[in-house]
């Protein structure tokens, strides 16, 4: 894969079959998307992720949100990912919260982040 077409840093290119379904622009979305995946597919990006986030996190700490290449902040995007399949897989044991109403209305509105 050339630099141009590349979707994430050189040493995480065994992540990059996850970008397609984890990798959305804010809180909300990843939390939605979750909502609607198989847990098999939630449980094969966190058993996956959750080795590699360490390493992830080290690389993308080497960049200012601002100015962080796109490619750099996918992979950022994908850690924050773990976050929602952790809620999956170590808490609810499903997609998303047993008896609670789906979709709801819930709705996070300010964050200190460029990646909310």
């Amino acid at each position: 894969m050339n630099v141009e077409t590349r979707l994430l840093p050189p040493g995480f290119e065994d992540l990059e079959r996850f970008v397609a379904t984890w990798d959305h622009p804010d809180f909300n979305a990843r939390r939605a998307w979750r909502g609607g995946l198989p847990m098999e597919d939630i449980r094969d990006f966190y058993e996956t992720m959750r080795h590699r986030a360490d390493a992830a996190l080290t690389l993308v700490e080497q960049y200012p949100f601002e100015q962080m290449p796109e490619e750099i902040a996918r992979l950022y995007r994908l850690v924050l990912a773990l976050a929602h399949a952790s809620m999956a897989t170590e808490i609810h044991g499903c997609p998303r919260a047993p008896y609670a109403p789906y979709p709801d209305k819930l709705t996070v509105t300010r964050s200190f982040s460029i990646f909310a």
